[in-house]
C-alpha cells in the first residue's frame, strides 16, 4: 500500500520540502531529479534490505542445513539445537505476531488513504468517523 500511495506523492513532496528545492542556482529539472533520487533512496535497497536479509538467511538454512523454511531456521547457525526448543517457538511466535501487525497496519493505512481520497473528491462526507 505504501509504495502505491507514496510512489507518486513522495517525489512531489521532496520537490518543496528541503533546502535543495529553494530558489537559487538550480533549475526545475535539477530539483525534480533530486526529488526522484530521494524517493529511490527511501524505496530502493534500503527499503528492501530487511526482506533480502531474511530471504538469504532462510535460503541458506534451508539448502545448506536442510532445515524447514521457518523463521527459527534462520537462527540455527547461532543457537544450534536450542532452535528446536522453546526459544525457537518464541522466535516463530514473534515472527507471526509481527507479520500480522505489519499487514494490519498496511491495510489500515491504505483504508485511511482511500477514505481521504473519497472525501477529497466529495464522494464521502468529511464528518465520517
Amino acid at each position: 500500500v505504501g509504495l502505491f500511495v507514496f510512489g507518486v506523492a513522495e517525489p512531489l513532496w521532496h520537490q518543496e520540502s528541503h533546502y535543495y528545492a529553494n530558489a537559487g542556482y538550480r533549475s526545475q529539472d535539477e530539483i525534480d531529479m533530486f526529488a526522484l533520487n530521494m524517493t529511490v533512496a527511501n524505496w530502493g535497497i534500503s527499503g528492501w534490505a530487511p526482506y533480502l536479509i531474511v530471504a538469504v538467511a532462510m535460503g541458506l538454512a534451508g539448502h545448506r542445513f536442510n532445515l524447514p523454511m521457518t523463521f527459527r531456521s534462520c537462527f540455527y547457525p547461532i543457537l544450534g539445537q536450542y532452535t528446536w526448543g522453546w526459544i525457537g517457538d518464541l522466535i516463530d511466535g514473534f515472527a507471526i505476531v509481527v507479520t500480522v501487525a505489519g499487514v494490519c497496519t498496511s491495510l489500515g493505512l491504505g483504508a485511511i488513504q482511500i477514505v481521504v481520497g473519497f472525501q477529497y473528491l466529495g464522494w464521502v462526507k468529511d464528518d465520517i468517523t
